[in-house]
């Protein structure tokens, strides 16, 4: 159905050629979408930009916290086929009164995901499994890149390095304020009981009931059907046998006081496998000048840390709406 929408979509604004983006967005975790189309430019030119202390004045622990007193902007100039800067008779235009009280502000962009419509399980597994692995990554990935920056910003600034870090660390905050909410007894306990309504609801009504009743049986789907397979394994319902282990062990450890470290359930995320050749590894002599590795392994190259899985960064302005 969506190729058979984006086809047609296609088919509808062909005139635009090569510059055609359409773009079909998942709303509610796929139980709605929407179809965007675009005309792409790819002749993006800066025209000017804050700099670095304006931008990021205040630094991490500003970011995220309001008000916020920082001047990060950019200006960027659209420029057509012909070399020349683009003209549209669409446009947003500067309102020299500024913004008044009352006004209707509307913000460009598809809206982020949300969790308010998920179960407890899927909640308790982000707070006791998912979340605090984020969490705990983030971190190390961004100390070590702050060590190899120190001892050379020379190299880290031919890499980059520092605006990977600003990523880094605005994921990292934004992970760990989810992982505090995550923890809030109050709001957990809110989400329990709103749960507690909908299933007794469900319950009372045989229609529902008779429809939507094994919803929340783990083991089973709709209509008394075996629940199917989910192709991200190890992110909620339908986790595979090593990342439920995990979840089990983790929780074990809590009950039992132990550190939710990684002896508490790391071992166990493990996918079964064939066998594999042990490594050689060097004799550890202090005598022969071999020496150990500093505790936790040895440092990544942060080049290879630094990597990231992006989705193609898209320039290009809405049809009928201007530069985008």
């Amino acid at each position: 159905m969506l190729r058979q929408i984006e086809a047609r979509l296609r088919e509808q604004y062909a005139d635009l050629g090569a510059q055609l983006l359409v773009q079909i967005v998942p709303l509610y975790q796929g139980g709605r979408y929407s179809a965007y189309v675009f005309r792409r430019f790819t002749d993006i030119r800066l025209v000017a930009a804050a700099e670095l202390q304006l931008g990021f004045f205040g630094g991490d622990p500003d970011n995220f916290t309001y008000p916020r007193h920082a001047l990060d902007f950019a200006f960027l100039r659209v420029y057509g086929d012909d070399g020349k800067p683009f003209t549209t008779e669409h446009y947003f235009r500067w309102g020299s009164a500024g913004v008044q009280q009352g006004d209707a502000v509307f913000l460009i962009g598809n809206p982020g995901p949300t969790s308010r419509l998920s179960t407890m399980a899927q909640l308790e597994y982000q707070r006791d499994v998912l979340v605090p692995a984020s969490v705990g990554y983030l971190d190390r990935r961004l100390r070590a890149m702050r060590a190899f920056y120190e001892a050379d910003p020379a190299a880290g600034d031919a890499i980059d390095l520092r605006n990977r870090m600003f990523g880094l660390s605005n994921s990292l905050k934004a992970t760990a304020g989810r992982l505090d909410g995550l923890r809030t007894p109050e709001i957990m306990a809110r989400k329990r009981d709103a749960e507690r309504q909908l299933k007794a609801a469900i319950a009372a009504d045989p229609k529902l009931s008779g429809e939507y009743g094994d919803l929340f049986r783990p083991d089973r789907g709709p209509a008394g059907a075996p629940a199917p397979r989910r192709a991200d394994a190890g992110r909620g319902p339908g986790d595979d046998e090593p990342v439920r282990r995990l979840g089990v062990r983790a929780a074990d450890a809590r009950r039992r006081g132990a550190p939710a470290g990684r002896h508490a359930g790391e071992r166990g995320c493990r996918r079964p496998g064939p066998a594999r050749r042990p490594r050689a590894r060097a004799a550890r002599d202090p005598a022969a000048g071999v020496p150990a590795p500093p505790r936790g392994g040895a440092p990544r190259d942060p080049r290879r840390a630094g990597r990231r899985h992006a989705g193609e960064r898209r320039d290009g302005a809405a049809r009928g709406l201007g530069a985008r």
